[in-house]
């Protein structure tokens, strides 16, 4: 799930201005047939079903261990929503360095790579409906 995941999300960056993906992580896909190492992906479901699929495409700068100060963008986060799925990719440039979910993920959210713990589908909690535009929304611009 995590490697259709990972390459849906990279397909759609494409489709978009300007890929925020950075080519070495196209290149660990297909080398590796798994999600980057350096990326994160979460999913979740919605109560209500919506007839619409929705994606978001964000540039990001995260500070790394060693420059606090770095103004260029080093990671992006895309999200989408399909009827009632929900599912995040954060991916990054930094190396070494490890996204921790437990931050910056909604409860709602299970992080299904790197794979830490089994998942179970559907979960016991789901996002409102209100909630899930947030949920899908939630990265800054």
């Amino acid at each position: 799930m995590a490697f259709w995941l990972a390459k849906t999300f990279m397909m759609l960056s494409c489709a978009h201005k300007g890929v925020i993906i950075p080519a070495a992580h196209f290149h660990e896909l297909y080398a590796s047939r798994e999600a980057p190492r350096q990326s994160l992906i979460a999913i979740g479901c919605a109560d209500v079903w919506r007839q619409e699929i929705l994606d978001f495409h964000y540039p990001l700068r995260l500070n790394g261990p060693l420059d606090l100060r770095a103004t260029e963008t080093n990671a992006y986060a895309i999200s989408i929503r399909v009827g009632k799925f929900i599912a995040h990719m954060l991916g990054h440039r930094i190396p070494n360095a490890r996204l921790y979910p437990e931050v910056s993920l909604p409860d709602a959210m299970t992080e299904i790579w790197p794979a830490i713990r089994p998942v179970a589908w559907p979960p016991a909690v789901t996002i409102s409906d209100a909630d899930a535009d947030v949920v899908v929304r939630m990265f800054p611009q």
